[in-house]
């Protein structure tokens, strides 16, 4: 769950994610998110697919265009200062509710 005092989404639940840095994959991006959001290493990664999701943002339209991965980890939780909560959740019957666009990235999870 992301910090009172996040600029975007302040006390919305999301999954880990960030922006692709210059020559990264979309793979190598969920690693380095992963780690730095959960402290959690990514042993494996497989792709599901993609989707996006347009909203405004300071008077700005925003596209983000976001892809999701099935991972394995290995390690322990420890939540970077953007975050102030965590949950595993049952991708078929979540008991949050998560930010534009998540219900449809879980979505493919679930084919």
């Amino acid at each position: 769950r992301r910090s009172p005092h996040s600029k975007r989404w302040p006390l919305e639940w999301q999954l880990p994610e960030g922006k692709i840095e210059t020559e990264a994959t979309p793979a190598e991006t969920i690693v380095r998110e992963v780690k730095e959001e959960t402290g959690l290493n990514v042993t494996n990664v497989i792709f599901l697919g993609k989707n996006q999701i347009e909203y405004e943002w300071n008077s700005k339209k925003i596209m983000v265009f976001r892809t999701i991965f099935q991972i394995e980890f290995e390690g322990n939780v420890s939540l970077s200062e953007e975050h102030i909560e965590y949950r595993w959740v049952n991708q078929t019957k979540p008991s949050i509710t998560y930010y534009k666009g998540t219900e449809e990235l879980l979505a493919m999870v679930k084919k």
